[in-house]
């Protein structure tokens, strides 16, 4: 939820400080070569595939363009800013880190795509694109539809991560979990979840 928390208040940051038509982004072929046609900032698909990009890749940078002090007959450069864009990680970020997207990801029916199939994609599909495993989707969705508090363990471990507090001396249980996540297939449906939660989980 920090995660989620903190890429909101990264778009939000964006917005403010690039409103309107003062940014553009460039098409990108197959190639990776920039057409001279450039996308409009309004337009939702150009939103889509350059602003995630540039607050989870390329964050410093925007950072460093609101800061960046010019001379004042040079003012005119910071009203049209270009950032690069990136549809595989804009919806690999948004996947990720969009509380909003996540839920509906999550409530996403699952479809049943026949094998040898090129049509479609089923939703443990877009997960396996998007590099989210069993464990990655398992606390989101803990965090979604979290109805009581998480185990003690679980909280122990996010303390240690937090304050950089190796983990060599932890038991190699507790050490997996640590890297890994604190769920794995075989675990049985956590029970501090919603119905709803529990349902989607199983």
């Amino acid at each position: 939820r920090e995660h989620c928390n903190l890429y909101s208040w990264r778009e939000i940051f964006f917005d403010a400080h690039f409103a309107g038509d003062s940014w553009f982004t460039l098409e990108s072929d197959q190639y990776g070569e920039e057409e001279e046609d450039y996308f409009s900032w309004d337009d939702p698909f150009t939103r889509f595939i350059t602003i995630p990009v540039q607050v989870t890749q390329h964050f410093d940078s925007v950072l460093a363009l609101t800061t960046v002090k010019i001379e004042p007959e040079l003012q005119w450069l910071k009203a049209k800013v270009y950032f690069t864009n990136d549809e595989i990680l804009a919806n690999e970020a948004e996947s990720k880190y969009s509380l909003e997207t996540m839920i509906s990801d999550l409530n996403e029916p699952e479809i049943v795509i026949p094998e040898g199939s090129l049509m479609g994609h089923s939703l443990r599909d877009h997960y396996d694109q998007v590099n989210l495993s069993f464990s990655d989707v398992a606390h989101i969705i803990v965090e979604v539809y979290q109805k009581g508090p998480k185990k003690l363990e679980e909280l122990a471990i996010k303390a240690i991560l937090k304050n950089q507090i190796s983990i060599k001396q932890l038991p190699p249980a507790i050490q997996k979990k640590a890297v890994h996540g604190m769920y794995a297939i075989k675990d049985s449906t956590p029970k501090n979840i919603t119905d709803e939660g529990k349902l989607i989980y199983e």
